[in-house]
C-alpha cells in the first residue's frame, strides 16, 4: 500500500512533463513577419449550453456576469431572440452556422496521462481555479479534430463550447463557467473597421467569416499567433482560395514563447518551425496548423507537449 502511494505521488508529480515528442528537424527562418494590416481577430464562445438547451442552469445572467469585456458569444437557436443585446461591451447574438461543430468541455482524452490531469483538476478546484481548468484544458479531446472534420470533404470547422451548469446555489456554482468559458475559443478574423459596425451588421460579419473558414480555435489561453496569405496586395485570411498563378505566400506570424508550428499539407505534416515564416506553395493542396506548446526541451526531444491552437484551412488551387 505504501508503495502505491510513493508511486502514485511519483505519477503526479512526473505528469507534467508529459506528453513528450521527438521532433527529427524543426526550422527556423531569421525574417521579420508582421502581423496583417486590414484584418484584426475577435473572440467567439459558441454554444455554451443555456437552460433552455437542456440539461444546463445557465441564464443569460450567468452569461453576462462571467463574460469578458469585448467578449461575442453565440447561442444556439433554441434560445430565445431577446437574449440578443449588447450588455456592457459583452455581445451575445443567437445564431448556428452551418459548419462542423468539434471540441467540447465534455469530450475528454482517455489513458493513464488523462487521468492523472483530471484528478489534478479536482484536487485543486477548491483552492486555485486558474490552475484546475488549466489541467482541464490539457484533457480537452483535441483528436477529435482529425476524427470529424476533413478539409476535403468540409470547408470550415468551428470549436463548440458546451460549458454548462450543473450545481448551483445563491452563492455556488459547479462547474465554474466563468473559467469554463475559457476553455474553448475562436479566433475569429473580421475587418480592421469592424469595431465601427452596427450590433447585427457584426453579427453577419462573424457568421460570415466562420462559415468562410476564416477562424483558428485555441483552448485555454490565447497566444496571439497569427495566420494569413498575402496576394499581390491583398491580405487573405483562412479558408480563402488561393491561385498558384497569382503567386501567393502563406505568413504565421508566432509571438515569442516556447512554441512549435506544426504545418500540415494536404492532411499529413510537411515541416514543423519554432519562428515566425512564410510559404509560397508550388503545388495545388489544402494547408493547415497545429501550434504546441512545450515547457522545455533537450536538443531534439520536447516535454509537455501540448497542442493550444489548430486553425482551419488554406485552399491552393
Amino acid at each position: 500500500m505504501l508503495l502505491f502511494i510513493i508511486l502514485f505521488i511519483c505519477f503526479l508529480y512526473l505528469e507534467k512533463f508529459f506528453p513528450i515528442a521527438y521532433l527529427k528537424k524543426v526550422y527556423s527562418e531569421n525574417n521579420k513577419i508582421e502581423k496583417p494590416q486590414t484584418l484584426k481577430k475577435i473572440d467567439l464562445i459558441y454554444h455554451p449550453i443555456t437552460e433552455y438547451d437542456g440539461n444546463s442552469l445557465i441564464t443569460l445572467k450567468d452569461l453576462i456576469d462571467n463574460l469578458n469585456k469585448n467578449q461575442y458569444i453565440f447561442l444556439t437557436e433554441k434560445n430565445p431572440l431577446f437574449f440578443e443585446g449588447k450588455y456592457k461591451n459583452r455581445f451575445i447574438y443567437v445564431k448556428n452556422i452551418p459548419c462542423k461543430e468539434i471540441f467540447s468541455v465534455k469530450e475528454e482524452s482517455s489513458g493513464i496521462l488523462s487521468f492523472f490531469k483530471k484528478f489534478k483538476y479536482y484536487i485543486f478546484y477548491p483552492f486555485n481555479k486558474e490552475y484546475a481548468f488549466y489541467k482541464k484544458s490539457e484533457i480537452i479531446d483535441k483528436l477529435q479534430f482529425f476524427k470529424k472534420f476533413s478539409p476535403i470533404t468540409g470547408q470550415c470547422f468551428v470549436a463548440k463550447s458546451d460549458a454548462y451548469i450543473s450545481l448551483k446555489t445563491t452563492n455556488f456554482e459547479y462547474p465554474s463557467l466563468k473559467y469554463q468559458l475559457k476553455l474553448i475559443k475562436n479566433a475569429v478574423y473580421v475587418k480592421k473597421d469592424f469595431d465601427k459596425l452596427s450590433f447585427f451588421k457584426k453579427k453577419i460579419e462573424i457568421a460570415e467569416s466562420i462559415k468562410n473558414g476564416s477562424s483558428y480555435t485555441y483552448f485555454y489561453e490565447n497566444p496571439d499567433f497569427d495566420f494569413y496569405a498575402v496576394e499581390g496586395k491583398k491580405e487573405l485570411t483562412l479558408g480563402s482560395p488561393l491561385k498558384l498563378e497569382n503567386n501567393p505566400i502563406i505568413y504565421v506570424y508566432k509571438p515569442t514563447g516556447n512554441y512549435i508550428i506544426a504545418v500540415y499539407k494536404n492532411g499529413k505534416v510537411y515541416k514543423y518551425y519554432n519562428s515566425s515564416f512564410s510559404i509560397k506553395p508550388k503545388t495545388a493542396g489544402y494547408y493547415f496548423f497545429i501550434v504546441y506548446k512545450y515547457d522545455f526541451n533537450l536538443k531534439n526531444i520536447y516535454f509537455s507537449f501540448e497542442p493550444v491552437i489548430i486553425t482551419n484551412s488554406f485552399y491552393v488551387q
